[in-house]
């Protein structure tokens, strides 16, 4: 399996899936896998179908890549897990924040994976959804996906 069908798997998992729109922790309104829609109160009991799930998620998802990208060069030389590890952080908390975690990515770049996995594991990141945070770490550490 592609590390990208594979990220998608773990990303709905992580995220769930309703096709009624929800207030996320923040007081977002949310829908579908994670797909952010604002603050607006008109999206209270909006509901979609599978298919523009589907659809959010498939835009969404290439917009996680994009992001992971812009905010990691060394992103096209990574393996599958460590790839997909970037691209859930990006797609939960957007490329523009992936950007400014500094050291981790930096521990990256050196190719210092164990040392990048602690570091992700001390960020506020990881204290808001330490589950989550702890399978991208191991992932970042190991490269390898973490059993669930």
């Amino acid at each position: 399996m592609a590390w990208d069908d594979r990220e998608k798997q773990e990303l709905i998992l992580d995220e769930g899936k309703c096709l009624t729109a929800y207030k996320d922790n923040r007081g977002n309104w949310t829908i579908g896998i994670g797909h952010n829609l604002g603050r607006d109160p008109k999206f209270g009991g909006l509901v979609i179908t599978e298919e523009q799930c589907d659809e959010y998620f498939e835009d969404d998802f290439s917009d996680a890549c994009r992001g992971a990208e812009e905010a990691y060069s060394g992103f096209p030389g990574l393996d599958g897990p460590r790839k997909g590890a970037l691209v859930n952080m990006a797609f939960q908390m957007g490329g523009q924040t992936l950007s400014t975690f500094h050291t981790f990515l930096s521990y990256l770049d050196r190719l210092m994976y164990a040392e990048a996995a602690l570091d992700l594991m001390n960020t506020a990141y990881a204290k808001q959804v330490p589950a989550r945070a702890s399978r991208i770490a191991y992932r970042i550490r190991t490269g390898e996906y973490s059993p669930r």
